[in-house]
């Protein structure tokens, strides 16, 4: 580390040069107040600093006061050196701008353990302007993020740093704390999910509600197998649906991709073809990340749930 060495007096310079290079630092050595000014305020100069009070041109106290414009640009440390050793010389060399003082003439040992305290002090300010300057660029990102949004103006996707288009709650969740959680708004309901919710649905004949052939098959023609497979259905039923019934009303598109992925899985036994389609038609949308109709899929899927538990007990499979 640079350390510079102010005195006018050449002795006292010398003595201290020479300490100073024996330690392992680079000494850089002058004769008066101007010319120790200089030196600081010079570009890369030295971050600590050896001053004699009094000097001609300024002395130690003025650099001290002047030096306080340089803290916010970069560390540095000055010590003062001083044969003033009252109490009240002392407090007006602190208040000054010092952050020690060594009286002279000065102990070798005791130089030694200021230079280092002050050695320490600079590596922590380093430190800690490094992690404001990474603290600054992370919020200078976070109010770009925030303040700059490219989002398509017909289905409302929001492109990220990657340049890849994804749906706003799924953007907004990912860059923030906030939880979305999907609704349907009055204006909305009126003008599309109410149609919807009202549109008579198409009878399903037995065999798009189960296809007991293909069901049969799958057992090998063992019936018993069958109800109690079924028997396992029923029993696990509440839980997947309850699942994710939770996962929709919490708006997790992940969860909701999970819970209908395990409900399809279960289906798929039964050859339950719409219900399984509906299911995976939910697993899709939480893949997705667009859970919107997420509600009415699920009324769908308990519906067509009811008829294939009515059909298992029209063709004798209930245990």
């Amino acid at each position: 580390m640079k350390v510079l060495i102010a005195d006018d007096d050449a002795v006292s310079l010398t003595h201290l040069g020479a300490s100073l290079r024996k330690w392992g630092y680079e000494v850089v050595t002058v004769s008066d107040g101007l010319q120790a000014w200089q030196k600081l305020r010079e570009p890369g100069g030295p971050e600590l600093a050896v001053l004699d009070w009094m000097m001609p041109g300024m002395d130690g106290l003025e650099i001290c006061q002047q030096a306080r414009e340089l803290s916010g640009v970069r560390p540095l440390h000055i010590l003062l050196l001083t044969s003033r050793a009252n109490r009240q010389d002392l407090v007006s060399g602190l208040e000054s701008g010092a952050y020690d003082y060594v009286v002279k003439p000065f102990d070798p040992t005791e130089l030694r353990a200021r230079i280092h305290v002050g050695v320490r002090m600079i590596e922590l300010q380093r430190s800690l302007a490094d992690r404001v300057r990474d603290l600054e660029g992370a919020l200078k990102n976070v109010k770009q993020l925030q303040g700059l949004l490219p989002i398509c103006c017909y289905c409302k996707k929001v492109r990220n740093d990657q340049n890849y288009w994804q749906r706003v709650e799924s953007y907004i969740t990912e860059h923030s704390e906030a939880v979305v959680s999907h609704s349907i708004c009055p204006e909305c309901f009126a003008t599309v999910a109410q149609a919807e919710v009202e549109k008579p649905q198409p009878e399903c004949s037995s065999s798009e509600v189960v296809d007991a052939a293909s069901v049969l098959a799958l057992v090998e023609g063992d019936v018993e197998l069958l109800r109690e497979m079924e028997a396992v259905f029923l029993k696990d039923l509440p839980k997947l649906l309850s699942n994710l019934r939770d996962a929709l009303s919490r708006g997790d598109a992940r969860l909701v991709e999970s819970a209908a992925h395990a409900l399809k899985s279960s289906l798929m036994n039964f050859s339950a073809r719409t219900a399984m389609e509906t299911a995976l038609r939910l697993e899709k949308m939480g893949r997705q990340g667009d859970i919107t109709q997420g509600s009415l899929a699920f009324r769908t899927v308990e519906e067509e749930i009811d008829r294939v538990k009515a059909l298992f007990i029209d063709l004798g499979w209930v245990k």
